[in-house]
């Protein structure tokens, strides 16, 4: 099963981002449904391993997080931008909750995560004959929202299709 830690941004904040969508010619923008913000991705594992990770996960002290929406990024490699993404601060509290999950992923046995964490909703995939994202993020680059709450962390299941990932909920814990 191919899993991931995630928080859902509420229904008003997803709203708003799926209105920002559209003007980058070929992107695969992300439906309500899939608009999340990662805390670890994690990859395939058997169902022991998912298991180990609710388990721990369970006794894990967990606080909601409030959160705003702030500027917008995109993650290159080379000179190709593979996804745009709304930026989420104050990162710390994001920061903080993913190192505990790393903690948990690691005790699991899974391999660290050597990336550099970077608090974000992705709003868009790009393929290599997508047009230029540059007047979408010119035109977005001062996002910013009210404060909102993350109440809710969430163990998520990636099915991949053709028309975009479905992510179906193994577990969740109150924040």
């Amino acid at each position: 099963m191919r899993v991931f830690f995630t928080l859902i941004p509420p229904s008003d904040i997803r709203q708003r981002l799926c209105l920002l969508m559209g003007g980058v010619e070929r992107a695969r923008w992300q439906s309500d449904a899939q608009l999340h913000l990662t805390v670890r991705y994690i990859g395939d594992v058997d169902g022991r391993v998912a298991d180990m990770l609710v388990a721990e996960t369970d006794r894990l002290p967990l606080s909601s997080i409030e959160a705003r929406l702030d500027g917008m990024g995109q993650f290159s490699r080379g000179d190709h931008v593979q996804q745009l993404w709304a930026g989420v601060s104050p990162a710390e509290p994001l920061v903080r909750l993913h190192r505990q999950i790393e903690r948990i992923c690691v005790s699991a046995g899974l391999e660290p995560d050597g990336r550099k964490y970077v608090p974000h909703i992705t709003l868009a995939r790009l393929p290599r004959s997508a047009g230029s994202p540059a007047q979408f993020m010119e035109a977005h680059m001062g996002l910013t929202s009210a404060p909102f709450t993350f109440d809710r962390l969430v163990l998520m299941q990636s099915h991949l299709r053709d028309q975009g990932s479905l992510y179906v909920p193994v577990a969740e814990w109150e924040m």
